[in-house]
């Protein structure tokens, strides 16, 4: 099976980690990526609930950074910064 690549925003990791799915990502995707944004809501998160998942202990995720001009040349929407990163 051929693997399409994903973007991962905050909700599927979360979601899929309180799940304990979040190995679903790997069986059907690659590379899976994770722009830091997401990275840092998660950080956030765990503040609140120390079990949310770590990204960063996932050897399957890349984590790259968005830059500001980037983001900037998206379309105008409602969406939060990880959302428009991923």
């Amino acid at each position: 099976m051929n693997k399409s690549e994903i973007v991962c925003d905050t909700t599927i990791l979360l979601y899929l980690g309180r799940m304990s799915h979040i190995d679903l990502l790997p069986a059907l995707f690659e590379p899976i990526v994770v722009p830091q944004t997401v990275m840092l809501e998660l950080d956030a998160e765990r503040l609140l609930r120390p079990d949310t998942i770590n990204p960063r202990t996932l050897d399957w995720v890349a984590s790259v950074e968005v830059t500001s001009s980037e983001m900037s040349a998206l379309p105008p929407n409602h969406l939060g910064g990880s959302e428009r990163s991923g």
